[in-house]
């Protein structure tokens, strides 16, 4: 999956409206990691910061989830038990990229993925929201 950002290295006749779609999925890591100054620093902060936050038997939320990452950098920062993760985005195709990285490393019963607008989603005994 971690390919090399080139979709828009040569020249097309047309471009399509940017989609998070499978295209974009192969190489999202290498694109945002481009895109975002200090992406990987706020990727760590966050874990951080939700490492002194998170409350037992509570939701931690990653609103706008993509393939995962603040999840898995929370996941490794939390020492609580009966944390739930709830991951929210909008495109199918992220989240399916979301659940083969959380699969490896967090149980399926203890994250719940959710395919929608984040402004639609009800926030619920949360603890944590990104």
């Amino acid at each position: 999956m971690n390919k090399s950002d080139e979709i828009y290295a040569s020249k097309r006749a047309s471009l399509k409206d940017f989609a998070f779609g499978p295209e974009v999925v192969r190489v999202f890591p290498d694109m945002v990691r481009r895109s975002v100054p200090g992406y990987e620093t706020l990727v760590f902060m966050i874990g951080c910061i939700a490492g002194m936050r998170a409350k037992p038997n509570s939701n931690v939320y990653d609103l706008g989830c993509s393939l995962g990452q603040s999840t898995l950098m929370m996941h490794s920062r939390i020492d609580c038990p009966g944390v739930h993760y709830v991951c929210v985005d909008n495109s199918q195709d992220m989240l399916k990229g979301c659940q083969e990285n959380l699969d490896s490393h967090i149980s399926q019963n203890a994250y719940t993925l959710i395919d929608d607008d984040i402004q639609s989603v009800p926030i619920n005994d949360a603890s944590v929201v990104v």
